[in-house]
Order: structure tokens, then sequence, then C-alpha cells
């Protein structure tokens, strides 16, 4: 009876153990956004596939009764109250799900381009639970475009004069994204 039972409790600490390693390698991920999953909604970094003409629609599990949608050049929230924009960009390219905030709700990360003549890339994180917007940019300097790198969000800055959407061009770096002192902000590793 007692090998039984020590058997069990081996067993039983086994999983324990197990558990608890799993638990830890999610809390603190190595490139992951604060441990949650980055989930891409739509990525026409080349442009050439995007559609123009379309809406896509997203419902978000943390955030229920609420519909997610992206037109080319905006995308909005509808809830019961209607339709309001989270943010704008001409056009919108990529939009990822990832926590930026720490919080551990999903925050809507995009590249966005803006401008007429002279148009500059940037990244916008948008916090829906606390209605803030962050945006990563530097006119006439660099453009920055989202990345997706083994399952794991990273933001491409390139010299202006470069064409994020034509690869990595050699003068680019890449870092993680994070909200340092209220700003969006790009760390190198």
């Amino acid at each position: 009876m007692r090998k039984i039972i020590l058997l069990i409790l081996c067993m039983a600490l086994i999983i324990v153990s197990g558990c608890a390693s799993q638990i830890a390698s999610r809390a603190t991920p190595s490139g992951e956004q604060h441990g949650a999953e980055v989930m891409e909604w739509l990525d026409f970094s080349d442009r050439e596939n995007m559609p123009w003409n379309d809406t896509l629609e997203l419902e978000v599990p943390e955030f229920p009764n609420i519909v997610f949608t992206w037109r080319w050049d905006s995308i909005t929230a509808t809830d019961h109250n209607g339709e309001f924009v989270l943010f704008q960009g001409v056009p919108i390219s990529q939009v990822f799900l990832a926590d930026i905030t720490g919080d551990g709700l999903p925050d809507f990360v995009a590249t966005v381009s803006v401008g007429s003549g002279i148009v500059d890339n940037r990244v916008l994180v948008y916090d829906f639970v606390n209605n803030e917007l962050y945006e990563l940019s530097n006119r006439a300097v660099y453009n920055y475009s989202l990345l997706m790198d083994n399952g794991n969000l990273f933001v491409l800055q390139t010299p202006s004069s470069g064409a994020p959407w034509n690869g990595v061009p050699e003068n680019s770096q890449k870092g993680e994204l994070e909200i340092i002192d209220g700003k969006l902000a790009m760390i190198n590793h």
C-alpha cells in the first residue's frame, strides 16, 4: 500500500512540476509580448493583394459583443452604441493583436502609411480598454513596419529612403515594441 501511495505522490509531483515550468515559461517568454500570444489579423505588406474595396471583420473573445472592422483607411469598432473609429491610415497594411501595454489584454498593433506626396510608414498601438493610441514614427528619417518572426512580433526600422515592402533593406534595425514613460518605443536587442 505504501508503494502505491508513494508512486501516486511521485506522479503528482512530476505533473505539478511540469505544469509549473509551463506556467513559468509562459510568464517570461523570450521575444513574446508580455507572455501573450501574438495573433495576425491581416498582413498586406506586399500591398498587391490588398482588398481595397472590401472590409474584414474580427471578433475578439476578450472584447465580447464588439465587431472590429478593417477598411483600407480605418479600423473601427461596433457595439450596441454604434460604430467608432479606433485609428486611421492610408492605407492600414498590417494589423496584429498583441499585449504591448502589459495589461494582459490584446492591443491592436498596426503598420499605417501617412502623408501625401512624401509618405511615411509608422507603427500604431491602440489600447482598446483605455482608448489610448501610441505611435512610433520619425517622418522623413525612418519608416517603421511590423515583422513576424517565429511567432513573435517585431518592429522593423528602415531609413526613409528604404522601401520596407521589398524585403529587409541593408541599413534596417529590428527591435521589440514597448511603452516607456507613456510613449511607444523600439527596443533594439
